[in-house]
């Protein structure tokens, strides 16, 4: 029996036998291309010994092994979709399902924290119905904005961000009435709403920022 890491001396290279033993240090010779190349450019078997091919090698191999099975491989992987269609096609839909799921509800999580951190009604009428809610650029620069922050991320983006100034909530009426006009007609100079709700804010505590909730989501689905 030939002693665990002999080196063989052969035609197309030196070949590391039956060790477990690391592979040298200056490399080796690749069977294939006949040169010289060092250790990194070689993969290893699953005991950590260098391969007798170099990479570029068995790649361009392995590419031509693949070329000329190409047919047959796709016949297959035909032939096996169209046997289990039914039930490839309801695992993608469950796993879809689970992560929209998901994430509706971190962005739920993450809405209620930017609720809780700007004010919980409506910063021009006091509307407080939280399915009215909306996130206003309160500079006017939401288009800006928007080209940095995804809108669907705007809820995340807040929290990560610690609530930054320049932002407020604001009914879908106002907000849009703002948008449009420049101005809410909440606001206007006399108005008996303004005058009531300046009271009623004055009455009313000021809400602190919150800190983010990234704490509470450890992670985010992927979907497949």
């Amino acid at each position: 029996m030939r002693p665990s890491g002999t080196i063989l001396s052969m035609a197309s290279g030196n070949r590391w036998i039956g060790s477990t033993e690391p592979a040298p240090a200056e490399g080796r010779t690749c069977i294939n291309c006949k040169e010289h190349k060092a250790p990194d450019q070689f993969g290893t078997t699953p005991t950590g010994r260098l391969r007798g091919q170099c990479n570029p090698c068995r790649s361009h191999i392995e590419r031509e092994r693949y070329l000329r099975k190409h047919a047959e491989i796709t016949a297959k992987q035909k032939a096996y979709s169209e046997a289990n269609r039914d039930r490839l096609t309801a695992a993608k839909r469950a796993r879809r399902q689970e992560v929209i799921a998901r994430r509706t509800e971190i962005r739920k999580l993450y809405r209620a924290a930017v609720l809780k951190a700007y004010g919980p009604r409506c910063n021009c009428c006091g509307e407080a119905e939280e399915a009215f809610l909306q996130v206003d650029h309160v500079n006017e620069d939401g288009s800006q904005h928007r080209k940095i922050v995804n809108p669907q991320d705007l809820y995340r983006w807040l929290s990560r961000n610690d609530f930054p100034a320049g932002f407020q909530i604001l009914c879908a009426h106002c907000n849009h009435a703002k948008s449009v006009r420049g101005v809410c007609p909440h606001q206007s100079p006399g108005s008996e709403r303004s005058i009531l709700l300046g009271m009623t804010r004055r009455q009313e505590p000021q809400h602190a920022s919150t800190g983010g909730i990234e704490q509470v989501i450890v992670s985010e689905p992927r979907e497949a």
